[in-house]
């Protein structure tokens, strides 16, 4: 079996790989599940899950940043460069801007899903990497989730049906990379095995 020059440089990650997909799906998920428990609780004086979701796409940014080193020589840096961006940027703007009118951190949170959808979406129709069906629905759910908030939620709910996007957001991705560095360590065993 060949191995593309666009997953070569992962190989070596694939464990990374696994233990970021792991934190994302898990955090998620329990942000999901308790925003949708407890959407009132006050972290950092904030009454929503807001700064958990902040300071996980700023991990998540950073964590991205290092594919864009892994990926350099690859046809993929300018995608992880431009994905890293968006979450920090993204992560950095709600964690300081819990305190303003939600209607600002809905049209952020829909720009966000749009361009992480739409990334995900071309990204994976131009590399066709092996997970690149997983990354399209991922991507298609993103744009589905940034419709239906920009096409309105009620203020009040808004902060808590942002948080409970995001957290959607970051468990598909999550999953999406699990499965990555799970086929990549079945190509590492066949390549190994030759």
């Amino acid at each position: 079996m060949q191995i593309s020059t666009n997953v070569e440089p992962f190989i070596q990650h694939r464990n990374l790989l696994f233990v970021r997909g792991l934190f994302l799906s898990v955090v998620g998920f329990c942000v999901f599940v308790l925003s949708v428990i407890n959407p009132e609780l006050t972290i950092m004086s904030s009454p929503n899950w807001l700064p958990v979701i902040a300071f996980t796409l700023i991990v998540t940014g950073i964590l991205e940043s290092i594919d864009s080193i892994v990926a350099r020589k690859t046809t993929l840096f300018l995608i992880y460069t431009n994905l890293a961006i968006v979450d920090l940027v993204t992560g950095i703007i709600i964690l300081f801007e819990l305190y303003t009118h939600p209607k600002s951190l809905v049209l952020l949170t829909t720009a966000f899903l749009f361009i992480k959808g739409l990334f995900r979406i071309v990204a994976a129709l131009n590399t066709r990497q092996p997970n690149y069906k997983a990354l399209i629905i991922t991507g298609v759910i993103s744009l589905i989730l940034g419709l239906v908030l920009w096409q309105g939620v009620p203020e009040n709910h808004a902060v808590t049906f942002i948080s409970i996007c995001i957290a959607i957001d970051l468990t598909i991705r999550g999953i999406a990379l699990l499965s990555f560095s799970l086929w990549l360590r079945t190509l590492n065993k066949s390549s190994v095995n030759q």
